[in-house]
């Protein structure tokens, strides 16, 4: 149910939806919506950066999801509802967060 005010009472209710690098992120509210979306690639680019500089920008760290889930987490206070590859997540405990490592450029011998 919606309020007056357009305001999700039950977050499983919302369609207000942001669809960033494959995940759906539900919001309570067209205020907080607009505010991740706002302000998502200042966070990844910022979160990538402090990644990067952790290990000394020795390796190119891709953080970009855990930088949304993290957003995502500041600014909507009032749930947790992601979709992710087709799976419904409404528990951020739920979320478990794998380094992959990719080689993009081949080793010639």
């Amino acid at each position: 149910m919606k309020s007056e005010r357009g305001i999700y009472y039950n977050i499983l209710d919302s369609d207000y939806t942001a669809n960033l690098s494959g995940i759906t992120f539900y919001f309570t509210s067209m205020v907080y919506r607009d505010k991740f979306i706002d302000r998502s690639i200042n966070e990844i680019r910022m979160f990538n950066a402090r990644m990067n500089n952790i290990y000394k920008n020795k390796f190119n760290i891709d953080a970009t999801k855990l930088a949304l889930v993290r957003l995502y987490q500041s600014i909507e206070k009032r749930g947790f509802y992601i979709e992710l590859k087709g799976e419904k997540i409404t528990c951020p405990n739920n979320l478990t967060y794998a380094l992959r490592i990719e080689i993009d450029n081949e080793l010639e011998h």
